[in-house]
């Protein structure tokens, strides 16, 4: 309906409008600022420097919906807000109290409000959505604006009539713990993560070493050979010289790499992912990072306990800057990622100019399509049973 339409739309603009204030001007070219509810899809004139307040017919409650869009104390609004208040104006407007099923088709509801994309069809329905939602650029454009939204305070439930009766029980199953120890297993095996930090820190190298011989061929190297000679008044049977030799010796090898989501979208999921890492953090066979926008190491022990930097967003590309700051031979060769798959996107050239490989657990939260960037570029997907969400 219009009144959806409107709602998705404020929201949107004004995420774009922070995100790209050189912009704001577009938005303010097609909606004006004096006409209900053209106003709520753009920003106030002067913004966000000296923004103008309100014109004096705006109620209360588009006053306090249009400050959470665009004040400068950056307060979330949801749609369902939205969505209330444009049902609660239109109903006042036309002075039909109660009126709640959002269908607003009337000319006069659509003045100064212009919205994008295709709204043609029957109220507005728009008829290219359907070839629209199967565009692979639109698609990637509308996941990376979905990163950066809020979780949603409300959780939505839907019920169904259901179909013919049938006989059904419940499939047995591990407990959700066990599940989730079992994939962290095979995730950390894939990786080359072993639990022994002796095995995890060191591997076997062949290394060049140089070794002291004694041959009758005279060598320029050795140094007493002339003091020999002053002493005895003849060079000595034996010269010292020096051979090289290739041998097998364990030598130290970079830790592999977890790196841990801690946005807000992965709330529910840390305290089980914390107890399934704290075994290899302990034993150091791993070291454990934490990321969001940026990044922060933990340290062994109870992770509850300890605090870190973050932002509450989500990107990958903190990972990827953290890694290209170690040397390559302090660069581990495998990198495990734990997220619910809205990291933004890497390419394969990223990871083969870092020479690392990924392993990704998917915490699926948001469905298996969240992980579509990663699966793209990692080595290894594995999804995360039981875990709530």
């Amino acid at each position: 309906t219009l009144a959806h339409n409107l709602a998705f739309d404020a929201v949107i603009n004004a995420m774009l409008c922070r995100q790209f204030p050189s912009e704001a001007s577009f938005f303010a070219a097609i909606n004006g600022w004096d006409e209900f509810p053209g106003r709520l899809l753009r920003p106030p004139p002067g913004w966000p420097d000296a923004p103008q307040l309100l014109p004096a017919g705006a109620s209360t409650a588009e006053r306090k919906v249009h400050a959470m869009l665009y004040g400068s104390e950056r307060q979330q609004v949801t749609y369902h807000e939205l969505f209330e208040l444009l049902l609660e104006e239109f109903a006042a407007r036309r002075g039909e109290e109660g009126n709640g099923d959002g269908r607003l088709d009337e000319d006069g509801e659509r003045a100064g409000a212009v919205l994008l994309g295709d709204h043609d069809g029957e109220r507005g329905a728009g008829g290219l959505d359907d070839i629209a939602s199967r565009d692979d650029t639109l698609k990637g454009v509308m996941s990376r604006i979905v990163e950066g939204w809020p979780p949603s305070p409300r959780q939505l439930a839907g019920r169904a009539d259901g179909g013919s009766e049938q006989d059904w029980r419940m499939t047995p199953t591990d407990t959700p713990a066990a599940l989730l120890r079992a994939a962290m297993r095979r995730l950390l095996s894939r990786a080359g993560i072993t639990a022994g930090a002796a095995r995890a820190r060191r591997r076997l190298a062949q290394i060049d070493v140089s070794i002291s011989v004694g041959t009758v061929r005279p060598q320029a190297r050795d140094r007493r050979a002339h003091a020999w000679a002053r002493l005895h008044g003849a060079p000595p049977l034996l010269w010292r010289g020096v051979a090289r030799q290739t041998r097998w010796r364990p030598q130290p090898r970079p830790l592999a790499h977890v790196y841990l989501d801690i946005s807000g979208s992965m709330n529910a999921a840390l305290p089980i992912l914390w107890a399934a890492l704290r075994e290899p953090h302990r034993t150091g066979a791993i070291r454990l990072f934490v990321f969001s926008t940026v990044i922060d190491e933990a340290r062994p022990g109870d992770l509850s306990k300890q605090h870190f930097k973050n932002t509450f967003g989500t990107n990958i590309r903190c990972v990827l800057e953290h890694l290209a700051g170690f040397s390559e031979r302090k660069r581990p060769a495998r990198v495990v990622l734990l997220t619910d798959g809205y990291v933004g996107a890497v390419t394969a050239a990223d990871l083969k100019r870092l020479q690392v490989s990924l392993f990704v657990g998917h915490y699926a939260a948001f469905g298996p399509d969240s992980a579509s960037d990663l699966a793209r570029v990692a080595r290894h997907i594995e999804v995360l049973p039981g875990l709530p969400g």
